[in-house]
């Protein structure tokens, strides 16, 4: 996250928090101004019942620049000696407050950030975001945080069929407040173990709509990461597997608002570049950019070292 101050992100690992080796992570920011360049830790996470551990994903704030975001592990046991997660925020001082400590049926193992919607009237004051696991079925959650009244609320429990399961990527929200994701698996194709994974749709009531079920084959398998969403309510993202290739090495991929999906380029391995993790970013001219762990420079091993790309819809 950039702004004028500076960039502000997270560490998963690092840090000077003991419960968790090679540290439990952090919240730093590097300055751009203010007399130069220079980097600072906000916040060491300390693991434990007290505090998270391993944050994940981007961080949202608020207008007095508050930042607000996740952490995989850490907080209430119930799920593991490692925690569920917790949702945090840090002022610009480095002053940590929990928010929110999850618990397993609110959700748990929180994998990526939150995300805000400024151009949404009624939910400006909102946060949003995602467990892996967790709910009713311990699929996976979508659930929001309202910054004002310091209120958590579960939107939606995925069932682990063919609503979709285990949601890895942030939510985005439109302007009438819908949320759009992915979820790694679901969706009810029998070609992957537990499905092939979905884009979704939410409303603000908690209505899920599964905008598109992948198959597996040359439309892709297991989306996850960042997506991207025009004005017309088209989603753009990125699966890691699937594609013309066998095995596939992941596809982007377009939904639109309709369900109808478009394979916008398909992974060849090599040079080309094989399984995008991170999902993708889009442009102010509609331009994709996003990486891959593999292909590219092959110098790694016979996988590769990865490349950054942009795609053109």
């Amino acid at each position: 996250m950039i702004h004028y101050h500076g960039l502000y992100s997270t560490t998963t690992s690092g840090g000077s928090g003991t419960n968790c080796t090679g540290g439990c992570g952090t919240v730093w920011t590097h300055s751009f101004s203010e007399g130069g360049k220079w980097d600072k830790i906000l916040h060491n996470f300390t693991g434990g019942s007290d505090d998270g551990a391993a944050p994940v994903g981007d961080l949202a704030r608020d207008v007095l620049y508050n930042l607000y975001g996740v952490t995989t592990y850490g907080g209430n046991t119930a799920c593991s000696s490692q925690g569920c997660g917790v949702l945090y925020k840090v002022t610009l001082a480095g002053v940590e407050t929990i928010l929110h400590t999850f618990s397993g049926p609110d959700g748990e193992f929180p994998r990526s950030g939150l995300t805000t919607c400024k151009e949404c009237s009624n939910t400006n004051d909102h946060v949003y975001g995602t467990t892996a696991a967790g709910g009713t079925a311990n699929a996976g959650t979508v659930f929001t945080f309202e910054l004002n009244g310091d209120f958590f609320t579960t939107l939606y429990q995925f069932k682990g069929g063919a609503d979709g399961s285990d949601p890895e990527g942030s939510v985005v929200a439109d302007q009438a407040g819908n949320l759009y994701g992915t979820t790694l698996n679901g969706g009810g194709s029998t070609n992957c173990p537990g499905g092939c994974g979905t884009v979704f749709k939410i409303t603000p009531q908690g209505q899920e709509t599964v905008l598109y079920a992948f198959t597996g084959g040359a439309d892709g398998a297991h989306p996850r990461g960042t997506i991207a969403v025009d004005s017309s309510g088209n989603v753009y993202g990125a699966a890691t597997d699937g594609g013309v290739s066998t095995p596939g090495h992941g596809v982007i991929f377009e939904v639109t608002s309709g369900g109808a999906e478009t394979v916008i380029h398909a992974f060849a391995g090599g040079t080309d570049g094989a399984n995008p993790f991170s999902g993708v970013v889009m442009d102010d001219f509609g331009n994709l950019y996003g990486t891959t762990v593999y292909g590219g420079d092959m110098s790694c091993g016979t996988q590769g070292c990865g490349i950054v790309y942009t795609a053109h819809p």
